[in-house]
C-alpha cells in the first residue's frame, strides 16, 4: 500500500544499519512501524533471539509478540518455497516464543537475575509492586524516626529549623523524604550541606545601633503619637534584649527569626523631624539606617535557612539511600531499584560486553515515555565501541514527543529530544493517520498547531501536522469534530457543570440508542453504547458524571484504575468503613447511613435527631437501639462491627460488612454488578495485603485508603467490568494508545493543574540534575538555592504537558469527537475556552452538537436532582405521608441556624492579638493587647467612610482621628492613616473606585442567606463588593494584621462570603481577595509592588464547599443534630 508518507516508512525496512528514531504521530501506525522493522531485520536472517524489544506496558507487550508472529507468518507463506528467506522466516517463526519482547522493568529484572553478583545483589530477587512499596516506606520511615537520638544529628537539624521559623519541621519531612526516596539514585551523589558558615553579624549591628539610634528621638518635633519614635522604643527593646541573650548566640538567630520583629519602618513624617548632625532629616535618616538593618537580616536569616534545610537534607539523604541499600541487600526491588540497578550493572565491564554481545538490536515502543534511567540503560546496550552514541543501526526507537504525557513517572521530554537531536541518530516522521477521518484530522491539525506553540521552550513538542485521506461520508450527524455547550452567564461553575454533564448523558443515550453512524466492516452502522467512550482529564470529574449518566439510564463501566477512589460504591464503603472504626466522626457515621448498605433516608436522620439523639453510637441508649426503625437497625449493625474490630482482621470485617449488608445484591439490583463486585473485592484484598505488611488494624487500612484518594494513586488490579454494550468512561491517561469510534471529551471547564512538589529535579542538562528543595511556609520558607527557578520551569513544564494531554484525548477518536465547551462566559483560560477560541475561525472543521430532548413524561433536570424525602410517596396514593412529610420540611425551615461567617476560622489559626503571655511579648510594641484590634476596627471604619472615588489625604486624615478617639486609640492616628492610605492603593481597591464611581460598589454590605443541603443560614458584613466590568461581583476584605499563618482561615471566611452572596444574588462571584493593610503600607515604603498586599482565592468554589461543610457541622454541633437536607 502506497501512503502519503511512503519514503519515511521505507526508511524503516530498508535502512536496517542506521539507529532511527521514527517519530509518529497519533493513529500512524507506531507499533505497526516497530513490528515492520523486526520483520525486516529478520527476513535478513538476524535471529530473533539477538533482539530485544521494550513497550510500555504487559498488555502491550502481549499483544506486540502477537503481531510479529503475524506478521513474520504472513511474510514466511509469501517467501518462494525453499528459498533463503523462506528458510531465515521458518527459523524465525520457530524461535519466535524466545523472543524478548517485555516491558522496561521485566527487561530489568531479567538482567539482574541473569547477573546477580555482578549487580551487588543476591541470587533471589523479589519484585515488589507499587502497593507493597509504599507500605514498606511507610514502615521504613517510621523506624528511621524512632531510631534517631534525642541529640544527634538530625535532632539538631530540626531544632535549628524550628529555631529560625519553620513552626512544624516533621509535617513536610514525610513528603520530601517520598520525593527523594522515588529519585535516591540522584540524591545520593549530591551535596546538600552548605559550605562554609554563616557569619552572624546582624544581631551585634543592632545591639550597637540600639546604643544611639534611639537617641535619634530628640530631633523628633512631634514625639506623641509619631510612629518612628514609637518603632524606636521597639527597636530598643529589641537591641536591649539581644545584648542579654548574648547577639552572637543561637538564641539571637531564634528572636529575629519571630515574625513579629520587623526592624525596617515606614512610619513617621518627615515634616515632623529636625535635621540631625549631619544636616539629613532625621526621619529619613533613623529610616535609611532601619532599612539597612532589616535587608541585612534578611539576607543573613535567608542564609541561615538554607544551612539549615541543608542540614535538615543530608540525614533525609541517608535515610533514603540506608533505605534503598537496605533493599539492594534483600534483593526486594521496587520499579525504580531494578532500573537503578541495570543501569549500574551496564558499568560493569564484563557484564556489559554480556548483554551487548547478546542483544545486537535494542528496539523500543512508545519512547516518548521512556525516562532518563531507561535512556541510560538503552544506550548502554547499544553502545558498544564506547564511543558515546549507540552503533548504528543497534537502537531503533519510536514514539510521539506530542503524545509524553508522563512526567509524573519521570518521562523527561528534554532527554528525549538530545538523543533525537544527536547527530548519528536519523529522524524520520511518519505522519499519514489510518485511524481518523480527514474532518477530525483536520480539526486537530488547525487547534493544536496553535495551541502546542511553545515558542522554542525545550518542555514542549514541536508540532507535526497529521495527514489523511479518509474522506468521511456525507451522514448526520457529519463525521468529525463537534463541539458541544457555550459561554453561560451562569455565576456558579457548579450549575454550568450540572448542565454539562445533563447534556452529555442525554447525547450518550441517543448515541446508545442508535441515532449516531459509525463504520462497521465495509460500512457504515448504527451506534451503540460500547462505541462510546467518555474521557476525563481528571477524576474529580467523575461523580457528576456518574450521577447524570445513571439519571438518564445510561449503563457505562469506569476503566482506569486512578478511578477506583473517587467511584461511589468505594466512597461509600470507606464511609461505612471509617464510621466503624471511629464513631465519633459524626460526617463519616452519617454518610455511613445514607449509603446503600443502612438506606436511611434523610427524614429518617431528621427524626432521629429531633428526638434529641446524637450520631455517636456508642453514647446511644440501650432502649434507642432496641427500637425499630432504619436508624436504630445501622446503629446495632456498627457498634456490633465496631466491638469486633480488634479481634477481625479488616479483609475479614470488609467481607463480612459486605455480606451482611447484602452489597454484593444490592450491586446485582442496582446494575454493573461485576464492576461494582471487583472494586468490593479490590478493597478486601487491599486490607489483607496491609496486614500481611504489618498493618493489621482497620485504623491502618482506612487511614491507607484516604492517602491514596488524596494522592491520586493508581490502584492495580481493580479494573472495569465486561459490559460490552456500555459507555466507557476512563482518564485520558488511561485511554493512551487506545481508540474509539466516539469521543467524548469533558471536563474541561478549570484549568490545566500546574502544582508542583516540594522537591524538584531538572534533567535538562545532560551531565548533572538539580535538585532544588523547599520547605517551611511563608514568611518563612526554607530553599535551596535556585529553588524558585526550578519551580518556575516545572510549572511551565506542566502546563506544556496539559497541552498534551488534550491532544492525546483528541486523537483518540476514529468518526466522532465531541468536545465540551461549557464554562463561565468570563472563562479565557481554560481548555474548554481555549477550545472554543481555537475553534472560532474555522467553523467549517466542526458542527454543533446539540443533546435530544427527554423523552415524553421524563423529569426535567432540575426535579431529577431535587433530594429525593422518605420514600417519595405520591400525595394521593398516602396523603397521610404527605402531610407528615410537610411538616417535617416546614418544622425544619422554620427552624434555621444562622452561622456567622467570621467564626468560620479553624482553630489553629489564632489570631495574634488574642495570644497571651510571651506570646504577645514578641509582637510589635503597637499590636500589643485590645490596641490591634481597636486599631483594626478604625481602619475598617475610614474605609468605610472615605470617598472611595477620590480620596483626598485631608479627608483620610479628618476621619482617622475621628475613628481613632472613638476608638481610645489616638496615639495611633498616624499608623491609621498610614493603613488607610496603603489599602486604597491596593490595586483590587482602584478597580473599586472606578465601581464606586459608576454606583456599581457597596460597603459593610449585609448579606444573609441559606446555602447546603440543610439550609443553614450564612451570614456576615462584606468590608467592600463592587461589580466588575464582566458583571461578576469582587468580595474585598480587608485585614490589618500580617497574618501570613492565618490566610487559610481567612479563605474559609471569604469561602462562606461567596456561598452566600451567590444564593443570595443569583450572581457570579467572579473573585474574593483579602487586602492587607500591613503589607500595602510595607510594599508602599519599599518601593515594591502592591500585589503582594493582596491576597485572592485561588479556587472559588472549593473555598465555598469547604465554608458550607464546616457551617453545616458547626450548626449540627449547636443543635446536636446532623446536618439534614431539606
Amino acid at each position: 500500500m502506497t501512503t502519503l508518507d511512503n519514503a519515511e516508512r521505507k526508511r524503516i525496512i530498508e535502512e536496517l544499519d542506521s539507529t532511527l528514531f521514527v517519530e509518529a504521530g497519533a493513529g500512524t501506525g507506531k507499533t505497526t512501524a516497530l513490528v515492520d522493522r523486526v520483520t525486516a531485520l529478520l527476513k535478513r536472517g538476524d535471529p530473533v533471539t539477538k533482539m530485544v524489544v521494550i513497550t510500555f506496558t504487559r498488555s502491550a507487550a502481549a499483544e506486540l509478540r502477537e503481531r510479529v508472529r503475524r506478521k513474520v507468518t504472513e511474510a514466511r507463506e509469501e517467501a518462494a518455497e525453499g528459498s533463503l528467506e523462506r528458510e531465515k522466516l521458518d527459523a524465525a517463526v520457530r524461535e519466535i516464543d524466545f523472543a524478548v519482547i517485555q516491558t522496561i522493568d521485566s527487561f530489568a529484572l531479567s538482567m539482574l537475575r541473569e547477573r546477580p553478583l555482578e549487580a551487588g545483589l543476591p541470587p533471589v530477587i523479589e519484585p515488589v509492586d507499587e502497593v507493597q512499596a509504599e507500605l514498606n516506606f511507610d514502615q521504613a520511615w517510621s523506624r528511621w524516626l524512632d531510631d534517631q537520638p534525642d541529640d544527634g544529628e538530625f535532632a539538631t537539624a530540626i531544632a535549628t529549623a524550628f529555631r529560625l521559623g519553620m513552626v512544624s519541621p516533621l509535617s513536610g519531612l514525610y513528603d520530601t523524604a517520598r520525593q527523594l526516596h522515588a529519585n535516591y539514585h540522584l540524591v545520593g551523589r549530591h551535596d546538600f550541606k552548605e559550605p562554609g558558615r554563616v557569619t552572624r553579624v546582624t544581631a551585634r549591628s543592632i545591639v550597637d545601633a540600639g546604643k544611639w539610634l534611639p537617641a535619634m528621638a530628640r530631633f523628633c518635633r512631634l514625639p506623641e503619637g509619631d510612629k518612628l519614635t514609637a518603632a524606636l522604643e521597639g527597636f530598643e527593646a529589641i537591641a536591649t534584649r539581644l545584648e542579654r541573650i548574648n547577639p552572637d548566640s543561637e538564641d539571637a538567630d531564634w528572636l529575629l527569626a519571630n515574625p513579629n520583629i520587623k526592624i525596617s519602618q515606614t512610619g513617621g513624617r518627615q515634616a515632623d523631624w529636625d535635621e540631625d548632625e549631619s544636616g539629613v532629616n532625621a526621619c529619613k535618616s533613623i529610616k535609611a539606617h532601619l532599612k539597612d538593618l532589616q535587608d541585612e537580616l534578611n539576607n543573613e536569616l535567608s542564609d541561615l535557612r538554607r544551612h539549615a534545610l541543608g542540614a535538615l537534607l543530608e540525614p533525609l539523604k541517608g535515610f533514603v539511600t540506608g533505605y534503598a541499600a537496605e533493599r539492594r541487600n534483600a534483593g526486594r526491588a521496587e520499579f525504580h531499584d531494578m532500573l537503578v540497578w541495570a543501569v549500574e550493572l551496564l558499568r560493569n565491564d564484563d557484564a556489559r560486553l554480556h548483554f551487548q554481545e547478546r542483544y545486537e538490536y535494542v528496539l523500543v515502543d512508545e519512547f516518548q515515555d521512556t525516562d532518563p534511567l531507561q535512556v541510560e540503560l538503552v544506550r548502554g546496550l547499544t553502545d558498544r565501541a564506547g564511543v558515546g552514541h549507540p552503533t548504528p543501526g543497534a537502537l531503533f526507537v519510536v514514539g510521539d514527543p506530542k503524545q509524553s504525557i508522563y512526567r509524573f513517572r519521570h518521562a523527561d521530554l528534554p532527554t528525549l529530544n538530545r538523543l533525537r537531536s544527536e547527530p548519528h541518530v536519523g529522524l524520520t516522521r511518519i505522519t499519514q493517520n489510518f485511524r481518523s477521518n480527514t474532518s477530525l484530522v483536520g480539526w486537530v491539525n488547525h487547534v493544536f498547531a496553535r495551541w502546542m506553540d511553545g515558542a522554542g521552550s525545550r518542555y514542549q513538542a514541536d508540532y507535526v501536522a497529521l495527514e489523511s485521506d479518509d474522506t468521511p461520508p456525507e451522514i448526520v450527524p457529519p463525521f468529525g469534530v463537534h463541539l458541544a455547550g457555550e459561554a453561560f452567564p451562569e455565576p456558579r461553575i457548579e450549575t454550568v457543570r450540572r448542565t454539562e454533564m445533563d447534556d452529555l448523558a442525554r447525547t450518550a443515550r441517543e448515541i446508545g440508542e442508535g441515532a449516531w453512524m459509525v463504520r462497521g466492516g465495509d460500512g457504515l452502522r448504527r451506534s451503540g453504547y460500547g462505541d462510546l467512550c467518555v474521557l476525563i482529564p481528571r477524576r474529580t470529574a467523575l461523580p457528576l458524571l456518574e450521577r447524570a449518566l445513571d439519571e438518564h439510564k445510561v449503563p457505562y463501566t469506569t476503566d482506569g484504575n486512578s478511578l477506583i477512589f473517587v467511584t461511589e460504591d468505594v466512597r461509600d464503603l470507606l464511609s461505612a468503613l471509617t464510621a466503624i472504626d471511629d464513631p465519633t466522626d459524626q460526617v463519616a457515621v452519617v454518610s455511613a447511613l445514607r449509603s446503600p448498605a443502612y438506606a436511611c433516608s434523610d427524614v429518617d436522620l431528621w427524626l432521629w435527631a429531633r428526638s434529641g439523639r446524637g450520631f455517636n453510637y456508642l453514647d446511644a441508649a440501650p432502649d434507642a437501639l432496641a427500637e425499630p426503625g432504619s436508624v436504630a437497625n445501622a446503629f446495632r449493625s456498627l457498634k456490633t462491627l465496631h466491638n469486633e474490630r480488634l479481634v477481625t482482621g479488616p479483609g475479614a470485617l470488609i467481607e463480612r460488612f459486605v455480606r451482611e449488608r447484602r452489597l454484593r445484591e444490592i450491586a446485582l439490583v442496582g446494575g454493573r454488578a461485576e464492576e461494582r463486585w471487583s472494586r468490593i473485592q479490590f478493597l478486601a484484598e487491599m486490607a489483607r495485603r496491609l496486614t500481611d505488611a504489618g498493618r493489621p488494624s482497620l485504623r491502618d487500612f482506612v487511614l491507607w485508603a484516604h492517602q491514596q484518594a488524596e494522592r491520586d494513586v493508581r490502584a492495580p488490579d481493580a479494573g472495569a467490568g465486561e459490559e460490552t454494550d456500555a459507555v466507557r468512561v476512563m482518564t485520558v491517561h488511561a485511554a493512551k494508545g487506545l481508540e474509539f469510534p466516539i469521543v467524548m471529551l469533558t471536563g474541561l471547564n478549570s484549568g490545566l493543574n500546574t502544582r508542583t512538589e516540594n522537591a524538584l529535579f531538572d534533567h535538562s542538562d545532560a551531565a548533572t540534575t538539580q535538585i532544588g528543595v523547599r520547605m517551611g511556609s511563608r514568611p518563612a520558607f526554607f530553599e535551596t538555592g535556585g529553588f524558585d527557578a526550578l519551580r518556575e520551569q516545572e510549572k511551565d513544564a506542566g502546563r506544556m504537558e496539559g497541552v498534551r494531554l488534550m491532544y492525546v484525548a483528541a486523537t483518540r477518536a476514529k468518526d466522532h469527537l465531541i468536545v465540551s465547551t461549557y464554562r463561565k462566559d468570563n472563562d479565557r483560560s481554560s481548555p474548554a475556552a481555549l477550545v472554543a477560541e481555537f475553534s472560532d475561525d474555522a467553523r467549517r472543521l466542526w458542527a454543533a452538537v446539540t443533546p435530544a430532548p427527554d423523552p415524553p413524561g421524563a423529569r426535567t433536570p432540575a426535579q431529577r436532582r431535587r433530594v429525593a424525602t422518605d420514600n417519595q410517596a405520591d400525595t394521593q396514593d398516602d396523603p397521610d405521608g404527605w402531610e407528615r412529610r410537610q411538616r417535617v420540611l416546614i418544622a425544619l425551615m422554620s427552624t434555621p441556624t444562622m452561622i456567622s461567617a467570621s467564626t468560620l476560622h479553624d482553630s489553629e489559626a489564632v489570631p495574634r492579638e488574642q495570644k497571651t503571655g510571651d506570646e504577645q511579648m514578641e509582637l510589635d510594641p503597637w499590636r500589643r493587647g485590645r490596641a490591634a484590634s481597636s486599631i483594626g476596627r478604625a481602619v475598617h471604619a475610614v474605609l468605610q467612610d472615605v470617598d472611595l472615588g477620590a480620596p483626598t489625604r485631608a479627608e483620610i486624615n479628618s476621619l482617622a482621628a475621628k475613628h481613632a478617639r472613638a476608638h481610645n486609640v489616638a496615639s495611633y492616628e498616624m499608623e491609621i492613616i498610614d493603613l488607610a492610605n496603603a489599602t486604597l492603593q491596593a490595586p483590587v481597591m482602584r478597580r473599586a473606585a472606578e465601581a464606586h464611581t459608576n454606583g456599581r460598589a457597596w460597603r459593610e454590605s449585609y448579606v444573609s442567606a441559606r446555602v447546603g443541603v440543610t439550609g443553614v443560614v450564612l451570614e456576615g458584613y462584606i468590608d467592600l463588593l463592587f461589580e466588575d466590568e464582566d458583571g461578576s461581583l469582587v468580595i474585598i476584605d480587608y485585614k490589618t494584621d500580617r497574618s501570613d499563618d492565618a490566610v487559610e482561615a481567612y479563605e474559609m471566611q471569604l469561602g462562606a462570603y461567596i456561598a452566600a452572596v451567590r444564593e443570595a444574588t443569583g450572581v457570579e462571584v467572579g473573585e474574593a481577595v483579602l487586602v492587607f493593610s500591613r503589607r500595602a503600607s510595607e510594599a508602599i515604603a519599599a518601593g515594591a509592588d502592591l500585589e503582594a498586599a493582596q491576597h485572592p482565592v485561588s479556587d472559588l468554589g472549593h473555598a465555598a464547599e469547604r465554608a458550607i461543610r464546616l457551617a453545616e457541622e458547626r450548626s449540627s454541633a449547636r443543635l446536636g443534630r446532623t446536618p439534614t437536607p431539606i
